[in-house]
């Protein structure tokens, strides 16, 4: 079931939370611009909508923060600009519940509008012996979920993994592409 909460729920809830607050709490907030307050009122409103609406919305600070992006300016409008790229880096080797921690990058990934997304992150040879088998599997879980490999009209995806090593070789580099936007290539990188 698609969950929906409404701008009038939202505000409802909000509200309600935030008059919560006496007034020394208000002027603590306005004097030291601290807005925690606020948050923790989103973050309620989400949590109670869930059961409403037969599902667990799960509240989450800052879950897409990119660690870097390229954009394009598009005339001389403020926020007039398009998202070109869309860079994730994930130093993290451990698996999670059996899923490497790169995992979370991607998923975080397939829910921006970039012309290109980029995974960078490493991979312990001896554990991911066959990196291309695992990174398929993880792409097509993606896809499978709304499409979301795919959602962007000509996206590119490329994903770029170190060797779990000191050596600066071992790099291995894919993109996806095909007729069906999910087909995996190994692109050779030149020294």
């Amino acid at each position: 079931m698609s969950v929906m909460v409404t701008p009038e729920m939202f505000v409802a809830g909000y509200m309600r939370e935030l008059r919560k607050k006496t007034e020394s709490d208000w002027i603590q907030m306005k004097t030291t611009s601290r807005t925690i307050f606020t948050k923790e009122a989103a973050q309620t409103v989400i949590r109670e909508a869930g059961p409403r609406l037969d599902s667990v919305l799960i509240p989450s600070k800052e879950y897409f923060r990119v660690d870097i992006i390229g954009e394009e300016k598009v005339g001389d409008k403020d926020c007039n600009w398009m998202l070109r790229v869309a860079f994730e880096h994930e130093n993290d080797l451990r698996y999670y519940n059996g899923r490497p921690a790169w995992i979370q990058e991607l998923c975080k990934l397939t829910h921006l509008f970039a012309d290109l997304r980029v995974l960078a992150a490493y991979h312990n040879s001896e554990k991911d012996r066959d990196l291309e088998q695992l990174l398929q599997r993880n792409v097509d879980r993606m896809q499978s979920i709304e499409s979301r490999m795919t959602r962007v009209p000509n996206g590119q995806w490329l994903f770029i993994f170190g060797p779990n090593s000191r050596s600066i070789n071992g790099f291995r580099s894919f993109k996806l592409g095909g007729n069906n936007g999910t087909t995996m290539t190994e692109l050779e990188i030149s020294a």
